[in-house]
């Protein structure tokens, strides 16, 4: 009988340590504003939870909160026609890489990759990027559209030299030089607006 009174003594002054150990810090509370993406806490289901809970009837499902609008980026006018059909051909050939003086199918300059896709479908667009500013229609740079030619100079206030093909929400396709193959890129960034020069509309 002392045998277990002395054991059932032993148990608790090990519980009361324990609990003594835990309020001094001994075991860390997890920082809960910087785990890892994948953290997934683990919780012992109960009796009741290890049957999934089926979704409640007829009730509809959240709808997902529409991503901000960029600032100053307007809705694209949707583009038709040859327009469409130019900026189609450039999304078509984003990675292509860079060669002065090339005007395609698999290599291109700045101006030789604008100047192909207009002339594939049917816009007999000039071939330096100074004619191309005087090209078609002007438009403003609130009114762009897929397919529309811009004109850019490379510092600010400077002339027409760089070209590039307008593809809808807020980007332009362009084919920049050796070290940067043809990709998409952002019109709305301040680098472009403060080099913009003209929007042509060639289709």
């Amino acid at each position: 009988m002392k045998l277990r009174r002395f054991l059932a003594l032993l148990a608790a002054l090990a519980l009361v340590l324990t609990l003594v150990a835990c309020e001094k810090g001994g075991i860390p509370e997890p920082d809960y504003d910087n785990l890892p993406d994948d953290y997934e806490e683990e919780i012992e289901p109960t009796g009741s939870e290890t049957a999934s809970e089926p979704a409640p009837a007829n009730e509809p499902a959240p709808a997902s909160e529409p991503a901000p609008a960029s600032e100053g980026n307007a809705p694209t006018p949707a583009a038709t026609g040859k327009s469409e059909a130019i900026c189609a051909l450039a999304e078509s050939l984003i990675g292509t890489t860079f060669r002065y003086g090339a005007v395609g199918p698999t290599e291109f300059d700045n101006s030789g990759f604008v100047y192909y896709c207009c002339k594939q479908n049917g816009v007999d667009l000039p071939r330096k990027t100074v004619d191309m500013a005087s090209f078609g229609t002007a438009v403003s740079k609130s009114d762009v559209k897929r397919g529309d030619v811009l004109i850019f100079s490379n510092t600010v206030g400077g002339e027409a030299e760089f070209v590039g093909i307008y593809a809808g929400e807020g980007n332009f396709i362009a084919c920049n030089n050796e070290n940067s193959p043809t990709k998409k890129q952002s019109f709305t960034c301040d680098y472009w607006q403060e080099r913009f020069i003209t929007a042509r509309r060639v289709g």
